[in-house]
């Protein structure tokens, strides 16, 4: 029985909905918008719907590409031809792709008999590369499809998944992707939510590379070092991080610097008679040491793969970081009681009991104390048993392993 848009209109009491309707017993898109948006389809086949979205209530736009790949990958090429058609055309927009792509992006996105086909899997990454789409992650089930032969040997497959341009990614930074319970049928239901949010937690001290190369750095790490100089390794390490976030809290960031820079060039653009070369000389050598700056944050996040893939600060490669960093968010655990654990303190609790199940440690009274340095480092002990400071060094790095998790939500 076909159904029609009026009777999804009513049923799901929505302002407005696209049907496209199946062919045979497979098939069949519905795009079903409430008043928060105004929706303008611009092109659709039985495979795809593309739309471009307007906000009601903030007048931004962003497009939509909604897709159910074919399964016996006959029309493939000629729908991702489509979608990078409607790409280009709209290349300043948002654009947000998600649905059944009935493809893998890696071997291990499948489990059960017969092996992935890794031609297929090579050709989907070149499809979305040649759109710039990037994967946005997932949380929950790592498999979205089963052919459910439990009986026997059933297959399980990531089928479905959300994909985003560079400038959603810039848009709508906190945007997660959920994989719902598979109630009915044999695909579990996506959903991508534009505005997630969680609370924030303190970040733990990372060194960055790129402070090597700020002129002042030497002075600061020798200055914080030479204030600890009586006391145990680990608290000179402890005030020198305390130092150097501050240092770095003063400072502009490399981006802001970088504007900075190029303002003041655009500044030096006049006749030549007008032009003071020894300050362009001077602004350019500025430039340069900040781009090198640039280059060595983002060469710390994306490791090797820099060498392969990027070159200097391209705005996709900086996204594909992003990205990375947002697929590694745990978002829940569950609790050996089967309870879930979501918020930040929650994760740390439930992680910290796990390693204490395992090691059988006992959390100190005092561990709080080792989060943040007091207020005057002669308030610090100077001695401690060689026992005990290892038994709280090593509940410390359990402690911060796990509190780090919880801050990547």
């Amino acid at each position: 029985m076909s159904i029609n848009r009026t009777a999804i209109i009513n049923h799901f009491n929505v302002a407005d909905a696209f049907v496209v309707h199946s062919q045979g017993q497979s098939g069949g898109l519905w795009l079903i918008w409430t008043h928060a948006v105004d929706i303008a389809i611009v092109e659709h086949n039985p495979h795809y719907i593309l739309a471009v979205c307007n906000s009601t209530s903030t007048s931004d736009q962003f497009g939509l590409v909604c897709i159910y790949g074919d399964p016996h990958h006959r029309t493939t090429s000629t729908i991702w031809a489509r979608v990078l058609h409607f790409v280009v055309n709209h290349s300043t927009l948002p654009i947000l792709a998600m649905g059944d792509m009935n493809e893998l992006m890696h071997p291990n996105e499948k489990a059960g008999p017969g092996r992935p086909n890794i031609s297929r899997i090579n050709m989907f990454c070149d499809y979305m590369k040649q759109c710039g789409l990037l994967d946005l992650g997932y949380n929950g089930p790592a498999y979205t499809w089963t052919n459910k032969r439990f009986n026997s040997s059933p297959t399980f497959q990531h089928l479905d998944r959300s994909l985003a341009n560079i400038e959603w990614c810039t848009k709508y930074p906190q945007t997660a992707v959920y994989h719902l319970p598979m109630i009915q049928g044999d695909h579990t239901p996506i959903l991508t939510m534009m505005h997630s949010t969680r609370p924030k937690t303190n970040s733990l001290f990372c060194f960055e590379n790129w402070w090597l190369l700020e002129h002042d750095f030497n002075e600061v790490a020798n200055q914080s070092w030479e204030k600890s100089s009586r006391r145990p390794f680990h608290l000179k390490t402890k005030y020198l991080a305390y130092d150097l976030k501050k240092w770095r809290k003063a400072k502009p960031n490399i981006s802001t610097q970088l504007s900075t820079i190029e303002d003041l060039l655009q500044q030096q653009s006049k006749p030549p008679h007008l032009q003071d070369f020894s300050t362009q000389k001077h602004l350019i050598s500025q430039h340069e040491d900040i781009l090198r700056k640039s280059e060595e944050f983002h060469i710390q996040r994306a490791k090797k793969q820099w060498a392969k893939l990027g070159d200097r600060n391209t705005a996709n490669f900086h996204q594909a970081i992003t990205k990375r960093s947002r697929k590694n968010t745990i978002a829940y655990l569950y609790n050996p009681d089967g309870t879930e654990a979501t918020s930040p303190n929650q994760l740390a609790d439930t992680l910290l009991n796990y390693f204490h199940d395992i090691y059988g440690i006992t959390s100190p009274s005092n561990s709080s104390n080792l989060q943040n340095p007091p207020d005057s480092p002669a308030a610090s002990p100077l001695h401690q048993s060689s026992a005990n400071m290892n038994h709280i060094n090593n509940f410390q790095q359990a402690h911060n392993l796990q509190m780090q998790q919880a801050h990547n939500m």
